[in-house]
């Protein structure tokens, strides 16, 4: 089909009659006064960040919002404010109602004539830039002032708005679960203003995967990636409808989705649906088609105390309530869209039916073909692959699929708890090791965690032990894609004279003992690269400059694909991610601190709040405080059970038996164990991303799955907090 012909005069001319309604409706906005919310004022946070993209920052709590809540960021429209269209969407109406909160930016008339968010000029969307990087900093200031869950941030916008949002998700889909865009724009879409022009009147069409590969290189993420919910009228004569197709192509690629849906429904005369189901059935990709809507989001406002919107400009009246819909698509409020597929729906035919089946097939050899040819699923094959598309990753053998977290701004995915592999080589010998290993993979638990000096305190050990066993196990397997590794260099290495001092350039964070620990660590793995390398601790003497360029240069070498931090002080990795940002090095997106329900009170006063803000993620070590909150430690002739109990007596004091019977309280009533509850409490947490805890039987690494899969009563997490309080 021919590209229509497009008049550049004619795209002036529109231009500034776009630019001349945007200041009448500006004047007209400024004569009324500032428009409430469905709720109440909203409240602008003036200090939230650097805010390069000089936007407003608008924020809705609810009265009485627990910690763990989610939060919504509504990115509003060209000639509109984030008042007014808050007052005609009812989101904040909403947030009220389900418990959750709104983050609103506003575009000020300074940056755009139309109020537009700037979502054709590069300098505003891609990754640490511009109105990006400033919507990005009220999300980690929002996160962290209110104590939200990290896990649950979402963003939804219209027309500009919904461009936004699709940058939003392209240059930083770790931070978001999900999106909605309506009426809007794919990521890349334009680059200029005449070309922001053509692709709304034409789309722009482009293949599939060069859709997909603008959003892989937004960002270091690779997966898994965000769920996304596409609105579109049919009637619309601002962003035509095959904007709403250049969308879907984008996430089909990126999702690994056939052309096909895997559902077709009317959930209205005028409402069209069509939803994509991940590998693990949950939808990850849905389009909602209005007939005869022209541009803007529909809207069903009904009268009385559950009202909900208002018709006003480009905020339409056509019985179609998207506020609520996205909302449940989100899995906020009465609406939540179920996590799996229901029997076939009605009056689908089974030819249809067959056709989806081979559609997928098709998806899952255009996927493994490349695979095949270049050998990644071969041994050594370096780093683990990106996690498999939609929010869990398929478990191989039995039971449902385990849930997947995303490690900071790492690009990483891991299970939600991460396996401890101080235990090889210590209180695991080889062979048992290995059936340790065996069993994480089938029951989903990829995400392994070890360091250089593992377990260079045992008997005849001098570091390195932990590493060459997973090596080895990976050689005997042949299943390095399968698993995620993590490790630590910092420590000190080699052998020790007399009074346990090793030598003096095997420890630290110089860029000499950086570069030569990274090639120890590959050896003994056997592996090309290494998926998190982190700072085992901190080096006060190597300058933080020097130590974040030499993990860089691992980065471009293709032997580390992101770096962490372990033992800092909230106050050293401030600096060091000042450092990061000042000098344009790698920063630290993850960090591992000592945290459980008896250690708590170094973390929570300040490395969390840090953590929240800049949106790093946790990985705690002890979350089990060395096995105390398992409950076999009860008195000093437990200490004898295991090689760790000598370590018991400081945490056998009457808070720590006060945190005993509370945790055997809950357990007995979530019918679970001691260990699993305690795990499940750090779950809990926002500022956690996934404890690490280790097993050295088969029922263990059992209990840790069950762990993974607990979620806790607020009473219940409410009682622990109030028991382990320090």
């Amino acid at each position: 089909m021919p590209k229509p012909h497009l008049d550049l005069a004619d795209l002036v001319r529109r231009s500034q009659a776009m630019a001349q309604g945007a200041l009448q409706g500006t004047m007209r906005g400024a004569m009324a006064g500032p428009l409430p919310t469905g709720d109440g004022a909203l409240r602008e946070e003036a200090a939230f960040g650097s805010n390069p993209g000089q936007l407003r920052m608008l924020e809705c709590v609810p009265d009485g919002l627990p910690p763990g809540a989610p939060l919504v960021v509504v990115l509003h429209g060209c000639n509109q404010t984030a008042a007014g269209f808050d007052r005609g969407t009812g989101w904040s109406r909403l947030a009220a109602r389900h418990g959750f909160a709104l983050l609103l930016p506003e575009q000020r008339m300074a940056n755009n004539a139309n109020r537009c968010f700037n979502w054709f000029e590069p300098g505003d969307t891609r990754r640490d830039r511009g109105e990006a990087l400033s919507i990005r900093q009220m999300v980690a200031h929002a996160v962290a002032r209110h104590r939200l869950d990290q896990r649950r941030v979402f963003v939804t916008g219209l027309s500009a708005g919904g461009a936004m949002a699709s940058a939003m998700l392209a240059t930083y889909p770790e931070v978001f679960a999900a999106g909605a865009i309506i009426a809007g724009l794919p990521y890349d879409a334009a680059h200029s203003m005449p070309e922001a022009f053509e692709a709304m009147a034409t789309g722009r069409p482009r293949p599939a995967p060069e859709r997909g590969e603008a959003v892989r290189r937004a960002s270091p993420h690779r997966g898994p990636w965000p769920r996304v919910s596409v609105w579109q009228g049919d009637a619309d004569a601002t962003v035509r409808p095959a904007n709403a197709e250049e969308i879907l192509k984008q996430w089909r690629d990126l999702h690994g989705l056939p052309l096909a849906p895997g559902t077709m429904e009317a959930p209205g005369p005028a409402h069209r649906r069509r939803a994509w189901r991940g590998a693990d059935g949950a939808v990850v990709l849905e389009h909602h088609a209005i007939a005869g809507m022209p541009h803007g989001v529909p809207i069903a406002p009904r009268r009385g105390p559950e009202a909900i919107g208002e018709p006003a400009p480009w905020i339409l009246d056509v019985g179609i309530a998207s506020t609520e819909a996205i909302a449940g698509f989100f899995g906020l409020g009465a609406a939540a869209v179920p996590d799996r597929p229901a029997p076939r729906e009605a009056g689908r035919s089974a030819w249809l039916d067959r056709i989806i089946r081979v559609g997928r097939a098709l998806a899952k050899l255009r996927h493994a073909v490349p695979r095949i040819l270049t050998g990644a699923d071969q041994q050594h094959s370096g780093a683990a692959p990106p996690a498999p598309p939609g929010p869990a990753a398929r478990r191989p053998g039995r039971g449902p699929p385990m849930q997947q977290r995303k490690l900071g701004g790492s690009g990483i995915a891991t299970p939600p708890i991460i396996f401890g592999g101080n235990v090889f080589g210590w209180t695991l010998d080889k062979a048992a090791s290995f059936r340790i290993l065996d069993k994480l993979v089938d029951v989903g638990l990829t995400c392994i965690d070890t360091a250089d000096v593992y377990s260079a305190w045992a008997p005849g050990n001098q570091g390195g032990e932990s590493e060459a066993i997973i090596g080895d196990w990976l050689a005997a397997r042949g299943n390095r894609a399968k698993v995620t590794i993590l490790t630590k260099v910092g420590m000190q290495m080699g052998p020790r004279d007399a009074d346990g001092n090793g030598p003096k350039h095997a420890v630290g964070l110089s860029p000499r003992w950086i570069a030569q620990g990274v090639e120890d660590s590959l050896r003994r793995l056997r592996t090309d690269s290494i998926d998190l390398y982190q700072a085992h601790k901190d080096d006060p003497e190597t300058p933080l400059a020097d130590s974040l360029g030499a993990f860089g240069d691992l980065i471009k070498a293709g032997k580390v694909r992101a770096i962490g931090a372990s033992n800092y002080s909230a106050a050293r990795l401030g600096e060091a991610l000042a450092v990061s940002a000042q000098h344009g090095l790698p920063r630290y997106q993850t960090l591992q601190p000592l945290y459980n329900m008896m250690d708590r009170k170094v973390f929570e006063a300040e490395l969390g709040p840090l953590c929240q803000r800049e949106g790093i993620g946790v990985i705690n070590y002890y979350a089990l405080a060395s096995g105390f909150l398992s409950g076999k430690y009860r008195s000093e002739a437990d200490f004898g059970k295991s090689k760790r109990g000598g370590g018991m007596a400081k945490y056998l004091t009457p808070r720590g038996l006060a945190v005993l019977d509370a945790l055997d309280a809950v357990a007995k009533e979530m019918s679970a164990t001691p260990a699993q509850v305690a795990l499940a409490w750090l779950l809990a947490k926002p500022a956690v991303t996934a404890p690490i805890a280790s097993a050295t039987t088969e029922a263990q690494v059992d209990d840790l799955v069950k762990a993974a899969t607990l979620t806790l009563p607020a009473d219940a997490v409410a009682t622990l907090d109030g028991a382990s309080a320090e």
